[in-house]
């Protein structure tokens, strides 16, 4: 049976093109074009789609091109359509290289409608001087446009207004322009708890676990979505990289930090200026935090920078042993790979004593997000080693023909954990019947409070039932996450078994080595 032909369509918008909302009408049109050509030209295809809305055409570092040439190079695609050469790209040699090389060699057929191109067919041949053409028009289009913007750009700047995309967590545009703040109450309230806990001496990890317990959406989901609080099916959460983000933000003091980043014109590549080059626009707009707070705020981070380059920075006369187990360190309850954290520590006694760097495993995601999601629990690199050169012993064992013992040692560690997983998944199971058991001698109180009264109950006491209504069932909901992953970790301790006889072949120290962090910590 013959293949079908495989259609893929290419369509683009930049954000200097027209209206950058969700999926534009340019895109759409785009679509409606492209759609109309390929159901009068072809017969019997498959079609595909990929799309460009808010990128330059400048350069190919766009999501969507990019996902096309991927699909191109492994084959699975035979005809390109786009509306114009420009859609593709604006970049004359690039598209030229692709045109006349890349695609011819890989068989692929590419068709700009609206340029009346299709390399496939030879009369077209003779607008291929046209193309050339094109390209050059489309990229000098390109650079004009990006030197009108930056100019743009630069006006704003002068006159103290924002250049950015979003306003930052905390504040809403204050205009239809986007050139102003104003503060958005909710999250405001948020970055002054920020900056109050930081005062009273709370590091970001603490900060993240208050702000995870909460329930608060980060500021990137509360952006995408408009939710305050996170919802149950969200598992986007605060980290230190967001709250440090914060805190260093002198918008939250009513000033204005543009030049921030730098282009080097039409397809090159942003980067971030040094502070020295920051244009500052004092007393913009309304402050969520008082200056002196947040000057005494940057100063606790300059002292806080200071003391962890003293304690944990590298330094060059401590050797830093070589990270054995580098992505083989996972939690045995939540499945994530563990944290190796590292510091400076001054040994007093033994052979090795001085200045020597130490390093722990920790669980990333009670460190990141708090008990919510899963316990603490750690353990030394040094301890975790010698456990593993304990089992890899064993293996070695097991290879010469000694394998009885390693052999008991395998399935002993597999019953303890297994028992061990059993009984805790026993005692959550009980607690998720308790806890349902409460709700429902909560709601008979409630009912037989509500029928023994004449007027019914007040709206304190309904107001009461909902909240401890709430608190049951937000327990409830803990209970049966745990029981999840311990399921899971049931299932994966059950898979890990049955691999079990060939742990010690050819490939066990390449991939095979998973260890787990427990909730105890040595």
């Amino acid at each position: 049976m013959k293949r079908k032909t495989v259609i893929a369509i290419y369509m683009r918008l930049s954000q200097d093109d027209g209206n950058p909302d969700a999926e534009s009408n340019s895109i759409v049109n785009q679509r409606h074009l492209l759609y109309s050509y390929i159901e009068k030209n072809f017969d019997g295809y498959e079609l595909l789609e990929f799309q460009d809305d808010g990128y330059t055409g400048a350069n190919f570092s766009r999501p969507g091109v990019s996902k096309l040439l991927e699909k191109v190079r492994n084959g699975g695609i035979d005809c390109i359509i786009v509306k114009d050469l420009s859609r593709f790209s604006r970049d004359y040699i690039e598209t030229g290289f692709y045109l006349e090389k890349i695609f011819p060699f890989l068989g692929v057929r590419f068709i700009s409608v609206n340029d009346g191109y299709d390399s496939f067919d030879r009369e077209s041949g003779d607008k291929k001087l046209a193309v050339v053409l094109k390209n050059l028009v489309n990229e000098y289009v390109a650079r004009d446009i990006s030197a009108k913007t930056a100019s743009g750009y630069a006006a704003k700047q002068e006159r103290g207004e924002y250049d950015g995309g979003r306003a930052p967590y905390g504040y809403v545009f204050s205009d239809k322009r986007k050139t102003g703040f104003a503060a958005d109450e909710k999250p405001a309230e948020i970055v002054r708890d920020i900056f109050a806990w930081t005062i009273q001496g709370d590091c970001a990890g603490r900060i993240v676990k208050r702000l995870t317990e909460k329930k608060i959406n980060p500021p990137k989901a509360y952006q995408d979505t408009g939710a305050f609080y996170r919802q149950e099916n969200e598992n986007r959460y605060w980290n230190e990289p967001a709250v440090n983000a914060i805190l260093g933000n002198m918008a939250y003091a009513g000033h204005m930090a543009l030049c921030k980043g730098k282009g080097t014109g039409a397809g090159g590549r942003s980067y971030k200026s040094a502070e020295s080059e920051w244009r500052i626009k004092e007393h913009t707009h309304e402050p969520i935090v008082p200056e002196d707070d947040f000057r005494l705020v940057q100063e606790i981070l300059k002292a806080r920078k200071e003391r962890y380059k003293s304690r944990c920075a590298v330094d060059t006369g401590i050797t830093r042993p070589e990270n054995l187990l580098k992505g083989k360190v996972f939690c045995g309850d939540c499945l994530v790979p563990a944290a190796r954290m590292g510091t400076n520590y001054e040994r007093k006694t033994g052979t090795d004593r001085g200045r020597v760097r130490v390093y722990r495993y920790r669980c990333r995601t009670y460190r990141e997000k708090g008990k919510a999601e899963c316990s603490s629990k750690s353990i030394s690199e040094k301890s975790l080693e010698k456990l593993v050169w304990q089992a890899v012993a064993l293996c070695v064992k097991q290879r010469e023909g000694r394998g009885e013992a390693a052999s008991g040692f395998y399935s002993e560690f597999f019953r303890k954990i297994k028992r061990e997983t059993e009984k805790e998944k026993a005692i959550e199971e009980d607690a998720v019947r308790r806890k349902k058991n409460e709700k429902m001698l909560l709601y008979r109180e409630y009912k037989k409070g509500e029928l023994s009264s004449a007027d019914g109950l007040s709206d304190g006491g309904k107001n009461q039932y909902m909240e401890e209504k709430q608190k049951k069932e937000n327990a409830i909901r803990l209970h049966e996450k745990r029981i999840g992953q311990l399921e899971e970790k049931a299932a994966f301790l059950e898979r890990m078994e049955k691999e079990r006889p060939g742990l010690c072949g050819s490939n066990f120290f390449h991939k095979n080595i998973i260890i787990h962090l427990r909730t105890h910590t040595c």
